[in-house]
């Protein structure tokens, strides 16, 4: 696909091997001087959310791809009952899609990848032979459901056992729309997001998934921060073990401390003056990663 010559962002489609295409977005600038950058959401988060993020990342010198898994935001295509699509399918064939559009219609030096919350768990599982030089990690955790305390512990447990699986067969699709929990989300995803959250093991609860993570060799940032209920530093850190042969640098942000106003689970990706820092840091930490 040819791309402009100037700052752009252009509406991309994705093929993947599944047959379907996967609606995203390339943030293109013609001088890139830091590879590029691949943004993979959070559970029940669109591609748009990103926009800010990825436009900065932009005019530093990055290109930048942000996408929607299969049932979500500009890649949902029909009913949401007549997806078919699981967790697993959005990091085998959507993830691994996007990187290799990523590789192939960009040519980078360095390809990272961006994980926010569910995305930096898919990305350990995408099953791709594209190489990833860097990960950023945001808000990234384990989803079972005893990293958490008190009245958050319970509402997982009853999340998991209850709602999610039972809604999602009643209703055809998990509306989270209605729980105040994000966009409303394929029935085999929230179903086999249910299941692993049930595991102490998560994800790595099936070896084959385990194997994929400890695959990855590369340098990985992650952040978490003292506020964000939906990822507590010992779930992050619970996700970051099974990244066993990366070289791990946990920042673990108490927000008041480092001035960085309300974070939580969402906050990092919000263009704010409190968070320059954080933004700026990223960058300098993906360039020394990525040169």
């Amino acid at each position: 696909m040819p791309l402009a010559e100037t700052h752009s962002a252009v509406a991309i489609s994705i093929p993947t091997a599944s047959g379907h295409a996967i609606a995203g977005t390339c943030h293109h600038t013609p001088r890139p001087s830091g590879g590029a950058v691949l943004i993979c959401p959070a559970m029940g988060v669109t591609a748009r959310f990103y926009e800010a993020f990825a436009r900065y990342l932009c005019e530093e010198g990055f290109d930048v791809v942000r996408f929607d898994y299969s049932g979500m935001g500009n890649s949902r295509v029909g009913p949401l009952r007549d997806n078919p699509t699981t967790m697993q399918s959005w990091a085998e064939n959507d993830l691994a899609a996007a990187l290799s559009w990523t590789r192939e219609s960009l040519q980078p030096g360095c390809i990272a990848i961006v994980g926010h919350s569910a995305g930096g768990q898919l990305a350990g599982i995408a099953k791709s032979d594209v190489p990833v030089d860097a990960m950023l990690l945001v808000a990234s955790q384990s989803g079972y459901w005893r990293h958490w305390a008190g009245m958050r512990r319970l509402s997982l447990l009853i999340l998991w056992y209850l709602l999610m699986p039972l809604l999602s067969l009643s209703a055809g699709r998990f509306p989270a729309r209605a729980l105040r929990l994000g966009e409303d989300l394929p029935k085999n995803v929230a179903r086999q997001w249910a299941h692993w959250g049930r595991s102490p093991d998560y994800m790595a609860s099936d070896s084959e998934l385990a194997e994929r993570f400890t695959q990855y060799t590369g340098p990985i940032l992650a952040y978490s921060f003292n506020d964000d209920s939906f990822a507590p530093e010992n779930a992050v850190r619970a996700l970051l073990t099974l990244y066993t042969n990366a070289s791990i640098e946990h920042r673990a942000m108490d927000v008041e401390k480092a001035s960085l106003g309300r974070i939580g689970h969402f906050g990092f990706f919000k263009e704010s003056k409190s968070r320059d820092p954080l933004w700026h840091d990223t960058v300098a930490w993906l360039r020394s990663r990525m040169a």
